[in-house]
């Protein structure tokens, strides 16, 4: 299964964000791979979306998080079988500025790597899903979290969907 072969299994959708955002976004950060898999109806796509943000404290101190989104063929599109956002702490001083790893540590970061309620949805279903939106930089609580998601997950569809992904290295 190529870039080419899934293209009828993403369909297009109406985005929350501007396409112009979402082709920078795609073209800068999404990278993807496709399995090695015996079966090509049966690949999976590994995507990671990387997304620089600040904390919603102490003057936006940046940091940088990887959501990674696994995706499967499925009957009625491309299937979000899991999805995890990393945060690395070294050589990322904003991460630990958020006032979630301020008050929870561990916790907090455990949370953001557990799968995604939207697990299981096909991809455009995990984006138009109706969720509460918080546009603040970080990741601290689920609105804001939110929001990250949806524009990561709308920027890898973009990017399948225009054929324009970078391979993973």
């Amino acid at each position: 299964m190529t870039l080419t072969s899934i293209a009828p299994l993403v369909k297009p959708i109406q985005y929350a964000v501007p396409a112009r955002a979402l082709d920078k976004w795609a073209r800068a950060d999404v990278t993807c791979e496709m399995s090695e898999d015996a079966n090509p109806e049966c690949a999976v796509w590994q995507c990671h979306y990387r997304y620089a943000g600040s904390t919603c404290n102490d003057g936006g101190q940046a940091f940088v998080a990887t959501f990674h989104v696994t995706l499967r063929p499925g009957p009625d599109g491309m299937i979000v079988e899991n999805a995890w956002v990393e945060l690395l702490l070294e050589n990322n001083p904003g991460a630990t500025e958020m006032c979630a790893y301020m008050t929870q540590r561990e916790p907090f970061l455990r949370e953001l790597r557990e799968p995604q309620s939207f697990c299981g949805m096909t991809l455009e279903a995990a984006i138009l899903r109706p969720v509460e939106l918080d546009y603040a930089g970080c990741l601290c609580y689920a609105p804001m979290l939110n929001h990250k998601w949806r524009n990561a997950l709308s920027t890898i569809h973009y990017a399948l969907l225009n054929g324009i992904v970078t391979p993973a290295h």
